[in-house]
């Protein structure tokens, strides 16, 4: 039967084929094959090799530890693949963070074995499926690829046990990536073509201009204001990501921007006259950059001189800056972009509350220190026009801010705190940010997902600061989240707890700005 199973997958695979081999290119993808351990896999601590009425798979059991099969597969000269596996699991509890669970992990990586940005995202597992299921998942061969890397893993999950099975991969043609997906189909265009360039649009935080097809960013809460005086508006956008209309300071819609589509209305049926309008990127930069390519309004309409900004802040943080998951209704939602809102995150918040132009630079689990995660720490990140695009660094002389706002640590607590190495390199990252805002009030804040050594030891960093001649160094720790005001996504802080620590945080900046 198991057979027979395997060979209907192969075939249908085939059908849907325009062009390729649809033998896989995983050997011993059924781990039938082996003596005492299945062949080509090896069998790492953790790993099982089971049998259940003559079908072998592979188990994986939670430790709380990476347990995981490692394979590479050449895809040089290859465009688009197609994964197949069947699955079953039992009691999988996420670890510290909500993505330590069960998964197959798919890196594209370079000839020099560098990770390259394009990989599929991984199917994942939590809780309870006793009976095999079928996953499947297509994804294009991003350029300069060589080998692609195959992880099936408990990744640092608590508990529970993961079964894998029939584990194939196949070439398939590109087209069938986008098939059966939705496309979006333009919004009725306006006649009046705006370049993305044109000097009435007022770009906010950090973008790309060097691309010729239009300004592109990654940050999160991003933002384009412009003047109208007329009764609509389009934006002409590409790449993924989300953002929340804006007019006339209140928000209107979100736009997702959907494959297909280029053309997105952000305003119709406005009363005659001047009307402020923003866009604000919504969502962080995983994905991939998203590109302004222009805007269109009516024949009769036209843009006015932008908005100016007197003030300006840089917040500078971790998933909890980037509004992670504060539209979720409840913790036990996971996490999607649909919930992530950089507009009621508390920089953007705060922001609008002392009628500044925001900066906001934050990743999702990103650290302070060097971490044994291997990705970038934020001191390297934030010296980039965006955090994923290494070869283009920022130029701070372009924006000097007035205050900046750091909230890290959060997942620098995770793991066991030296104080002592802790204040090190914060030190060092307040000379880096003092190297380049030399006039700004920098603000060391923690919260309100919990303080740890941390709220104690960014006392001591500032009053040394003070004591060392730069009196515009500040320790502000955030209260703890409250059940009764909502929590979002993962544990992560609610839009009501979002406004409230940018209550906090902007009260502290008139103290000391006399704002």
């Amino acid at each position: 039967m198991k057979t027979l199973l395997r060979l209907l997958s192969v075939l249908i695979t085939a059908v849907a084929l325009h062009a390729g081999d649809a033998t896989s290119l995983l050997s011993n993808g059924d781990f039938e094959a082996g003596e005492g351990k299945p062949a080509g896999w090896g069998l790492p601590a953790g790993i099982t090799w089971e049998s259940d009425n003559g079908n072998r798979f592979a188990r994986f059991t939670a430790n709380g530890a990476m347990v995981m099969f490692y394979r590479e597969v050449d895809v040089r000269g290859r465009k688009a693949l197609q994964l197949n596996l069947r699955a079953r699991h039992v009691g999988i509890k996420p670890g510290e963070k909500p993505w330590f669970d069960g998964r197959v992990m798919l890196s594209f990586r370079d000839a020099d074995k560098k990770e390259l940005k394009g990989g599929p995202g991984a199917p994942n597992f939590r809780g309870t499926a006793e009976a095999w299921k079928d996953v499947s998942l297509r994804f294009r061969v991003p350029e300069g690829a060589a080998v692609l890397a195959v992880m099936p893993c408990m990744f640092k999950a608590a508990e529970g046990t993961l079964d894998l099975d029939d584990i194939v991969l196949t070439e398939i043609d590109p087209e069938l990536v986008d098939a059966g997906k939705p496309k979006g189909v333009d919004d009725p265009a306006l006649p009046q073509a705006i370049a993305a360039s044109d000097p009435r649009l007022h770009y906010s935080g950090r973008w790309d201009t060097a691309d010729a097809g239009g300004p592109r960013s990654e940050w999160p809460a991003t933002q384009i204001h412009l003047v109208l005086e007329g009764t609509a508006i389009n934006a002409v956008l590409a790449g993924p990501h989300a953002f929340q209309v804006v007019v006339d300071g209140a928000p209107t819609k979100t736009v997702t921007i959907v494959n297909g589509q280029s053309i997105y209305n952000l305003a119709s049926g406005l009363a005659p006259g001047r009307h402020r309008i923003e866009l604000c990127k919504r969502t962080e930069g995983w994905g991939g950059p998203v590109q302004v390519k222009g805007f269109q309004i009516p024949a009769d309409a036209k843009l006015l001189d932008p908005p100016t900004f007197a003030r300006r802040v840089m917040f500078i943080g971790d998933s909890i800056t980037c509004g992670y998951g504060n539209e979720a209704a409840s913790e036990k939602e996971r996490f999607s972009a649909a919930t992530e809102n950089a507009w009621l995150a508390w920089g953007a918040v705060a922001a609008r509350s002392l009628d500044a132009e925001l900066t906001s630079l934050a990743v999702s689990g990103i650290w302070l220190q060097p971490n044994q995660e291997g990705k970038p720490p934020m001191p390297e990140l934030w010296t980039r026009t965006m955090p994923f695009t290494p070869a283009q660094p920022w130029d701070p002389a372009r924006w000097q801010p007035d205050v900046v706002v750091v909230n890290l640590g959060t997942n620098d607590k995770r793991k066991p705190m030296d104080e002592q190495a802790w204040s090190a390199a914060y030190r060092a990252f307040i000379a880096q940010i003092r190297s380049v805002h030399p006039q700004a009030h920098i603000f060391l804040c923690i919260g309100p997902m919990g303080h740890g050594i941390i709220a104690k030891a960014n006392e001591a960093i500032a009053a040394a600061c003070v004591a060392g001649g730069d009196a515009r160094v500040h320790a502000l720790a955030l209260p703890d989240q409250k059940p009764a005001n909502g929590i979002g996504a993962d544990w992560h802080p609610s839009v009501k707890t979002h406004q409230l620590m940018a209550d906090t945080i902007a009260a502290a900046i008139r103290t000391q700005l006399g704002w």
